[in-house]
Formats: C-alpha cells, structure tokens, sequence
C-alpha cells in the first residue's frame, strides 16, 4: 500500500467544492473592478456556509482572459489592481477551506488578443478565431503564450493557494494551423497538416497530435509549480465524456498524465431536461475515473438551466446531480451566483455537504464492485460515421443514402436498461480493452462500438475464451479503429455470424419472435411477436444458435402473415468458456426511444444468464440505482440506492420515498448500518446471503456492510 504524501492534499481528501461569484451582489458586475472595494469576508462567508471543503476562486484573474489588469502582485499584467487575493486568503485559511485559483485558459479579450496576434489560433484557411461567445478571440498552446501562462501560474505560487484551475485550453473547430502548430507537425510526422474533417484518413494522427499538444501545455506549466510549490494542484476543464476529442483536442486518456485531477462539466444542463437521462451526473463520475489513471475525479456541475445562467434547477434535480458525484466515488464543484445562497435549495446542499465531508470513508478513495461493464465507444464517437441505408427493400421511413443510427441513443438504452434492471455497472472504453484489466468483469456489454481494432478484437477473443462474456450490438466491429468500414465483422467468429447486409431500415426485419426454445431469454415476457428495432443488420448463422429469428418481409399487419425468416434477431455463441450475444439491430436505441418493457426485461434475462448477480432487491421500482463499491483496502463494502421516482416528467420538483426495501448481498459480513436515514436496519444471514432491510429511501441511502 503506497503512503500518502501530505503535499498531494488533493489525493487525500474528498474534492467538495462550491464557488460563489461575489460580482454578482447588487452594484457588482464582471469586469468592472469591483474588487477593489469588495469585502472578500463576505465570498468567505458563503463558502463557509457552504460546508466546502475547497473552492474555485474567481476574484483574482479577469473572468474572461485579460492581461489589463489582475488582483494580485503579476508582471505579466498591465497593472496590479488591489491585492484582492492576499486580503482574500487571509480570511479564508483561517476558515478551514482550500482555494484553487480560477484561471481562463480557453477565452481571450480582443484587447489581449491584439496585442499578441502571432499567439491566435489560426484556421486551416488561415483566418484567426475573432467569434468565440460572439467577440472573443483563443490563443494557441504551442504559442510562446504558453511562456506568459506559466509565469503567471509561477507568480500565483507565491501566495499560499492550494492549487490552479485551467477552463480549458482548446484547440477549436478547425483549428489550430498557426506556424506553430504546423512545423511541430512537420518534425514530428514529416508531413503537412491534414483537414480537420471527420471521415479523413489522417484524422486520428491529427487528433492524437492536438491532444499531445494540448498535454505538453499542462506539463510545462505543472512541471514548473510542482518544482516551486509541490503541494499546489494544477487540473483543467477536461472533455465531457460525449464530446467528440477530434473536434477541440480534449482526450482525457492522454491529458490525464499531466495534470493532478481530472475534472469534466458531466453535470451541465444546458437541453430539454426531458431529453437527457436522471442518471448523467452517475454515469460521468463512472466514465472519468475510468479515464483517469487512479487520480482524482471531479464533476463540475452548474445549478442553472443554461442559457438561462440566472435560473436555477428545482432544489430535487440539484440535490440529485450533487448526490450522484460522491455515491459513484468521485468529487463534486458546485457554482452559485452570490444571491444563490438565500435560496432554499443552498441550504439543502449545504446540508449534502457535510454529509458527504463527514461520511468520507464510506465514498472517499472507494472503488466498484461491478460485475459488469458497458463500453462508451470513444473511438467511434471520433471516427465512425453514421452509416447509410445502402438498399431499397423496404416501404416505409428509410430512403437509399440516409444516415441512420446514434450511438449515444445506443449506449443510453443499454445503460437506462442496466440501472432499470437495477444491476451495479461500471464504464469503460476501448482502451480499457485494449490496456485494461477486463478479467474482473463477468461481462461486457458493447452498444455498437464499431471502431474495433486488432489490438480490441485480440483482448475481446481472449476474454471470452477464458470464461467472459459479452452482449454486442448492429455494427459492432464493422469498422478499425480509425473507422474505416469493412465488408464483413472483425469479430464474426467471435459473435458465430456472417454479416450479409447493413444497414437495414425499417424491412424486411420488423419483428421479432419470442421463442419457447430459450425461455431463459423470454422469462416473464408473454407477446409471441416483439417490436424490432427499425434499424438493423442482416446476418447468417456461422456457429451460434438462433435465439430469435426477425420476420419475414410480409404485407397484412393482423399478424397473419407474420412469418419467422432464417435471419437471427437475437444469436448465442460458445466461444471457449465463455458466451457471445449478438444482437442485429440498434436495440439500444430503440429502447431509448420507446421505453417498450419488454425489451428491457430481454436486456435483463441476458445480463442475468451471463452475469453473476451479488446484489438482488425486492420491492424497489425500477426507478432507483444500485450502486455497490468498497474501500481500496476492502476493509468497508457499501450498498447506494439512488431514487430517481420523481414523477411523470422532469424537472423532479419532489422525490417519492420508497419503503421497506429488502436487499440480498452475496457477502461473509455480518451487519450493517444505514448511513442516511439513522434508522435501525435488521440484518440476517440466508447462506451465501445477507439480508437487509431498509425502512425507507427518500434521495438516497448508503448501507456500510460490517
């Protein structure tokens, strides 16, 4: 077991962060210079009350990135305004927080644009970026600006802070072609830049190369506070797990090694809330940890309803995005305008607040105990276009040439079916697979994860032969992992089939059939006939056994001549030890969109058959997450239950407290206390099993197994 070293505070306490914008208060406004007749003792104040244990401050450099004026002793700025800074920490240490200096690395202010415009960012047509948020310019990391933002961190280093945020960098949509960028190009890969457009041969080279350049940025600057200051972290705002790296060069596998803390906005809501899953902040915590290498994850999570950055969320949704960040075994920032904390719901997350800093143990430093895994494909996310209809045979809703499928829809499907179904899951990516230890998992789940990969296919072969087993979907291993399209499956004889066609939309595969021959697949589904997704693949049996087989083209729809067609629906494979699913069509994303139960209790019989069940719950509805993690040194094991019955639609305006719950937990404890509630929990064994009851879960409730 490695000793924690003192200096490396952020590796030895829970990240619970909460920001106030003291600019906010009435007479205040951003950039005006109102810090210098600020009373720092009243953001001091907020965060105390906010039961914080650190905070991100945002007093001290402009908001917006400026080199006119900063709160601070600087020679990098024009001028030094009050040293807001120092008044500031003399003030907060004493009230018993961390503070991590607020550094915009991302947006520039014309004016210091002007000034350096050799450090723009350049497009590929040689054009400057002048329009981001509509008037504001981007410097570029392989600029001397990287010179300029390490002095400044260097010069922050001598006042006692505790570490520096980067809000960014980026390198943005087609860009950077600056000089700069385009002779490292040149030595390092003795060509020219190619186009940053998805679908290019040279775009995973170009991809890899902005990420490097990005993390060669970190590393310059951390290399020189840690030589300075080696107990002051330095982490950026890195990618959410959705947005494409291509695109801004933000791949967090890669920038990971040079920063101290990988923290990502998961929790941002700026959609329809009706069209993003309850269960996002969870599934982001789950992800960069994954990504992470072992070091800290935070989830940056804003309380308002963007655009609308004055309106805030129902206290029941803020209260959840918070909850879901330490549950999963990560950290959680916090931000509120100053007049936010005369808000009811601040109370409330204060209160969440220090619940989660004097629970520590039982969420700080723990790890999953997950059985199974789903794959987020973030090489196809990069380099995998949406397919196109290549054939006519059908009569409805698909035209020859038109893209199809979403593999956000697909993964949303597969995990809302995993966490439906109440079955502990963790995240991972292709390079989990291909570098990983995916031994531990019973199974893995790949939602068309189309860019494989010799190195991926290998370990997907190997695993499987030794006693895993995996569910795979449509298109997966269609395409390598620069996304080039196959004719075939890479992993045919790993699924046992032989794709003839893809993709299909919505005929000749418009059902398919319940078989009595695998009932162990169909358990508690009664319909004969089952919705097909209306995309799908069109495969032949090469050593799996049909489980279901689609329809056939047909013309009444009475059912009549609803035929069963020599195509599988739904194939099993022996491969070894272990089993393969195949499934030919976009089943996660038709579950996503039409929510049919009878899909996800299919979901739930193959996770059932191929997984090991350690955690089995009675009289729980299926709006309500189990979470099971332990410590590192397994000497505590933790059961979460997160309730998500809010009612018909969001915004959850109230949570509905589910009572009396029974858990079975394959384990050799003995006991258990309910951490939340403080009622009496009563325990037996049966076997293998311990039994517990839980009176009542309103939010959430952790059970510590003893």
């Amino acid at each position: 077991m490695n000793t924690p070293d003192p200096e490396r505070w952020w590796e030895n306490e829970p990240l619970l962060i909460y920001e106030t914008c003291l600019y906010t208060l009435a007479g205040f406004s951003c950039g005006s210079g109102w810090q210098d007749t600020a009373d720092p003792a009243c953001e001091v104040d907020v965060i105390q009350r906010s039961h914080a244990m650190q905070t991100h401050g945002v007093s001290f450099i402009e908001g917006h990135l400026s080199n006119q004026r900063c709160y601070f002793k600087s020679d990098q700025f024009h001028e030094n305004g009050r040293d807001y800074l120092a008044d500031y920490l003399k003030l907060s240490r004493p009230a018993g927080y961390r503070t991590i200096v607020y550094f915009n690395t991302h947006a520039i202010k014309p004016a210091f644009g002007n000034e350096y415009p050799a450090w723009k960012q350049v497009r590929r047509d040689g054009s400057t970026i002048e329009d981001l948020y509509g008037v504001e310019t981007a410097f570029c990391v392989n600029s001397p600006w990287r010179d300029w933002v390490r002095a400044v961190c260097l010069d922050l280093c001598k006042y006692p802070v505790n570490g520096i945020f980067f809000d960014g960098p980026c390198l943005y949509r087609d860009a950077c072609y600056c000089r700069h960028c385009r002779e490292l190009y040149r030595q390092q890969h003795g060509t020219e830049m190619p186009p940053k457009q998805p679908g290019h041969a040279e775009l995973r080279q170009l991809a890899f190369f902005q990420a490097e350049s990005l993390r060669g940025f970190f590393e310059y600057c951390n290399q020189a506070i840690k030589a300075t200051r080696p107990d002051v972290a330095l982490y950026g705002n890195l990618a959410p797990k959705d947005e494409p790296y291509y695109a801004v060069g933000r791949n967090n596998r890669i920038l990971i090694q040079s920063v101290d803390i990988l923290g990502a906005e998961g929790g941002f809501v700026s959609h329809q809330l009706s069209r993003m899953p309850i269960w996002r902040v969870g599934a982001n915590a789950k992800y960069y940890q994954t990504q992470s290498g072992g070091k800290p994850t935070v989830i940056f999570n804003s309380p308002a309803h963007a655009p609308w950055r004055s309106f805030y969320q129902p206290e029941v949704e803020l209260r959840l995005a918070l909850a879901q960040a330490p549950l999963h075994g990560s950290g959680v920032w916090f931000s509120g305008f100053n007049w936010f904390k005369d808000q009811a719901a601040f109370a409330k997350l204060a209160g969440d607040f220090k619940f989660f800093r004097e629970q520590r143990d039982a969420y700080f430093q723990t790890v999953s105990k997950a059985r199974v895994a789903i794959v987020w494909p973030a090489d196809a996310l990069n380099f995998y276009g949406q397919p196109q209809v290549l054939h006519g045979d059908f009569t409805q809703g698909g035209q020859a040439g038109e893209t199809v499928g979403d593999l956000g829809e697909e993964f949303n499907g597969f995990y809302d079916a995993l966490i439906g179904s109440q079955v502990p899951c963790d995240i991972i990516d292709e390079e989990s697979i291909r570098a990983g230890d995916i031994s531990r998992y019973d199974l893995l789940i790949l939602p068309n994860v189309a860019c494989t990969g010799q190195a991926v296919d290998d370990r997907l072969r190997e695993y499987v032969r030794n006693g895993g087993h995996l569910v795979a979907s449509f298109e997966t291993a269609l395409c390598d992992e620069h996304g080039r399209r196959g004719a075939r499956l890479s992993l045919e004889d790993l699924f046992g089939v032989r794709l003839l066609r893809t993709p299909l939309k919505p005929y000749p595969h418009f059902y398919f059939f319940r078989s009595t021959e695998s009932p162990d697949f169909f358990k508690d589904i009664h319909p004969e006939l089952l919705p097909a997704p209306l995309i799908s693949t069109e495969v032949t049996l090469a050593g799996a056994r049909m489980v279901s087989a689609y329809s056939r083209k047909f013309k009444g729809w009475d059912g009549s001549e609803i035929k069963p067609s020599e195509h599988p629906a739904v194939a099993l494979h022996h491969f070894g030890r272990g089993q393969a699913v195949y499934l030919a069509g976009t089943y996660g994303a038709h579950y996503w969109n039409y929510k049919q139960t009878e899909i996800r209790l299919l979901f739930r019989n193959i996770i059932s058959r191929l997984s090991q069940r350690d955690i089995l719950v009675e009289n729980l509805r299926a709006a309500a997450e189990v979470v099971h993690r332990q410590t590192r040194d397994g000497a505590q094991e933790m059961v979460s239950l997160i309730n998500y019955a809010g009612g018909l639609s969001r915004p959850f305006e109230r949570i509905e407290p589910q009572h009396n719950i029974r858990l079975k937990i394959r384990t050799p404890r003995q006991g258990a206390r309910a951490l939340v509630s403080n009622d009496p929990v009563s325990t037996r064994r049966e076997g293998e099993w311990l039994v517990v009851n839980i009176p009542k879960v309103h939010l959430f409730e952790t059970v510590v197994l003893t």
